[in-house]
């Protein structure tokens, strides 16, 4: 194989290879393959209300190193994940309402966790090196991991969480991310790494009020953001990169 799993979850250090993202229109599909091998698309979860059950974020969260947790519906993603050599675990509570359908929406990289400890059983299967514990329970719509001690957010919570251990953070309006069903998405669920020095949007940057705040300080970390679509920012429920090109 050509490829290797990454070890730290959303944040590859080479060109993705296998990218995890839910039920998402064929141009955007078309758009993301321009620039990974192969995307692996979730399941739609049938327990969870309409507008959620195509998003990739509340069916599965990786873990550092192997692991990655799933949730039961996932029966093909599980196949397809231990092909590529991930250990699955797999998750029998996910439906809605809230906040049973976010058990999984949370964050942990080998640098840091975000979670709501009183909804995250599994957020801290890996001790990491600061948890950051929030009130909110979609962490991960709500952020975006950019590197190893910096994320981009749209909750204050986890904001400030971030700010009180070290880890730098761009904190942005809320508001000009399409989501169906809500009167808005989220910042984390519209985007994610393609590579080291690359993270996809799923619409325009530009469209967001805070465009020249988030590219500024993508900027400080190499970071170039691609536009997929030249179209609204969408919460599509996270582009999660699952391997990359082995170095």
């Amino acid at each position: 194989m050509n490829f290797e799993i990454i070890p730290t979850p959303h944040l590859p250090i080479g060109k993705v290879c296998h990218l995890l993202c839910g039920s998402i229109a064929k141009e955007l599909q078309d758009s993301l393959l321009q620039y990974v091998d192969s995307l692996i698309i979730t399941e739609r979860e049938p327990k969870v209300e309409p507008s959620l059950q195509s998003h990739a974020d509340i069916a599965a969260c990786p873990l550092p190193g192997e692991k990655i947790i799933i949730s039961k519906e996932q029966l093909f993603l599980k196949e397809k994940l231990i092909s590529l050599g991930f250990y699955v675990i797999m998750q029998d509570d996910v439906r809605s309402p809230y906040p049973n359908d976010c058990l999984l929406n949370f964050i942990n990289t080998q640098h840091y966790s975000i979670y709501n400890k009183e909804i995250h059983k599994y957020a801290l299967f890996q001790q990491n090196d600061k948890c950051l514990s929030t009130k909110q329970g979609y962490v991960k719509c709500s952020v975006a991991p950019i590197a190893h001690n910096a994320i981009l957010t749209d909750d204050p919570g986890i904001a400030g969480a971030a700010e009180q251990n070290n880890v730098q953070v761009c904190f942005v309006a809320k508001g000009d991310i399409r989501l169906s069903g809500y009167d808005y998405g989220f910042i984390g669920g519209c985007c994610g790494k393609l590579s080291e020095h690359e993270l996809a949007f799923c619409g325009n940057l530009e469209s967001h009020r805070d465009h020249k705040k988030i590219a500024a300080f993508l900027n400080r970390y190499d970071i170039k953001p691609i536009n997929l679509l030249d179209a609204q920012l969408t919460d599509v429920g996270s582009l999660i990169p699952l391997t990359q090109e082995k170095g």
